[in-house]
């Protein structure tokens, strides 16, 4: 995270929750001035993954295959950061 998002996390955690919404929404509307843009460039990768697909230098996996890895590697991490904890903080 650089600084200036750092700073602006930091002050927004002073908000009130209503105030934290009204200020994601705001956020996200300025995105939203984008959205042709970024729909065009998520149509290109996904055109250019068919073709590779259908090239065969690119694979397929199941929405089950994909879900299985994803909590393999989650779990991972979250044993890693346990092992990072100090001897007192893992007894909790």
């Amino acid at each position: 995270m650089n600084e200036r998002v750092r700073l602006l996390s930091e002050e927004a955690a002073k908000l009130t929750p209503e105030e934290r919404l009204e200020l994601v929404e705001r956020i996200n509307l300025t995105l939203l001035d984008r959205q042709e843009e970024i729909d065009g460039a998520w149509d290109k990768e996904v055109e250019r993954r068919m073709e590779a697909y259908r090239r065969g230098e690119m694979k397929s996996y199941t929405g089950r295959a994909v879900n299985i890895r994803f909590l393999s590697d989650a779990r991972a991490e979250l044993d890693k950061a346990v092992d990072l904890k100090s001897p007192r903080q893992r007894r909790r």
